[in-house]
């Protein structure tokens, strides 16, 4: 297992353990035995490199937040949707490969969203990338968020916006429409950190069931879907 987590092939690990025990094994029974030890092939999750400087504003992020109430948080961001978008890798047989057709320029669909402990938006759906005046749309049609049935009276209207240093989000426009419908807001969100918003876990969970919806077939139904 610890030479497969480190990257090398069923084939490779196959030929290494016929080499040490002169017992020859097909890369088909290393793969059975990755699968029973509960590893599976994948796509490797790609991150953003991380600066010394950015890793020091991450750790200060985390002194300055430690016990901060975040219920009170609406973490909003968008990410993007292929329609047809497939798996592309996984365990197969070298001997009779899958095969998937691809499109070059699949359609696509930009999506919005918030989420927080007593609050929650509609998604929101484009075909066109999030410039400025886009993203202010946006936010003129979802924001106040809806707060849910449990909340207290108290918070009802008292939220907290938070959003990334994407250009659409920070330029002059949007802040000062911002300052206006949003002032407070969590203003020291460190740089190149994602995975400090939990709306990514949403939209990594969104993107694999739709990843099992085989009748998909157009940008309505992938609305759909996602609704």
């Amino acid at each position: 297992m610890k030479k497969a987590k480190a990257g090398k092939s069923s084939a490779e690990l196959a030929r290494e353990h016929t080499q040490k025990t002169g017992k020859k094994i097909s890369d088909r029974t290393v793969r059975r035995a990755l699968h029973g030890s509960g590893l599976a092939y994948m796509k490797k999750r790609r991150k953003q490199r991380l600066t010394a400087a950015n890793k020091a504003k991450r750790v200060q992020y985390a002194k300055d937040m430690t016990g901060y109430d975040w219920s009170k948080v609406l973490w909003t961001d968008e990410t993007v949707f292929y329609l047809g978008s497939v798996q592309t890798k996984g365990w197969q047989d070298p001997e009779h490969p899958e095969e998937i057709e691809l499109t070059r320029f699949p359609p696509k669909i930009n999506v919005w969203g918030g989420i927080g402990y007593y609050f929650k938006t509609k998604l929101f759906f484009t075909t066109e990338n999030i410039n400025s005046a886009r993203y202010i749309k946006i936010l003129k049609a979802r924001l106040p968020p809806n707060y849910v049935a449990d909340c207290p009276r108290r918070c009802r209207g008292d939220w907290i916006f938070m959003q990334d240093g994407a250009t659409a989000h920070t330029s002059k426009a949007s802040v000062a429409y911002l300052d206006r419908v949003a002032p407070d807001r969590l203003r020291n969100h460190p740089p190149q950190s994602p995975d400090f918003n939990p709306i990514e876990n949403v939209w990594s969970y969104l993107d694999r069931e739709i990843r099992k919806h085989k009748n998909v077939k157009d940008i309505d139904d992938l609305k759909k879907s996602l609704f």
